[in-house]
């Protein structure tokens, strides 16, 4: 699974990390948790996530 287009505030310039607004982050865990539970209920080979976050102007 791919989720694009999360907004980021700022990219790490050492680690290049987004920053996202708290709002948002939490938003972005709220989708994703489920996903990263997958394993403990079903039998099937569990998902890759990937976040892709377009670099702020």
């Amino acid at each position: 699974m791919t989720v694009t287009g999360i907004p980021a505030v700022a990219v790490c310039s050492r680690c290049e990390n987004a920053v996202l607004e708290w709002d948002v982050a939490q938003a972005v865990e709220d989708l994703v948790q489920p996903l990263l539970r997958w394993a403990e209920s079903h039998t099937l080979v569990e998902p890759v996530v990937n976040v892709v976050f377009p670099v702020p102007a």
